[in-house]
């Protein structure tokens, strides 16, 4: 993991490239089955556990799908001073080597989410990420997805975003 200066640093490149979206991450091969089933999919517990914590998130006891929200927070919020914060996300986000971000815009999805406060009013402590986590309850469509990226670098502001979704799909699903 890296120290807390260099993820600090790596996490303010980072934000900009992401902001204005809300986002899910997956693996290659999670991205080819989001695309065969036109869907990203809640884990029921049936689809492979993509975190050693998945099971226990609040997301997954709500039904939902973790995106993380770059839309309704400002960078210091996300960065700030707490390295509990800047510790977890960013493990949490590139969990996948390498990483696909699919970006939904907020507008598309408002309804169905649960965001901070109402989680930890249904669930208590623990099992979300403060901030940046929010669950969305029930699937996603693939055709509001807007924007796709790929982290192949270990640099983990050093994302590669296609200009057409249809692009993302003939590089990803082979």
């Amino acid at each position: 993991m890296l120290g807390y200066e260099r993820l600090k640093e790596e996490a303010q490149k980072l934000i900009p490239l992401l902001r204005g979206y809300l986002w899910h991450t997956t693996s290659v091969d999670g991205f080819r089955e989001i695309y065969s089933q036109s869907s990203i999919k809640v884990n029921r517990g049936d689809l492979p556990k993509a975190y050693t914590q998945s099971q226990c998130s609040n997301c997954f006891e709500e039904g939902a799908i973790s995106l993380f929200d770059l839309i309704t927070h400002r960078d210091k919020d996300l960065i700030g001073e707490d390295l509990l914060l800047l510790d977890k996300w960013p493990e949490v986000m590139f969990r996948h080597r390498p990483t696909i971000f699919l970006g939904i815009e907020l507008g598309s999805v408002a309804s169905n989410l649960l965001f901070y406060p109402e989680l930890k009013r249904r669930r208590g402590l623990g099992g979300i990420i403060p901030r940046i986590e929010v669950c969305h309850v029930g699937d996603i469509p693939f055709q509001i997805v807007k924007k796709v990226g790929v982290c192949r670098e270990k640099e983990i502001s050093n994302i590669v975003f296609f200009s057409k979704i249809d692009d993302a799909v003939s590089s990803l699903v082979k």
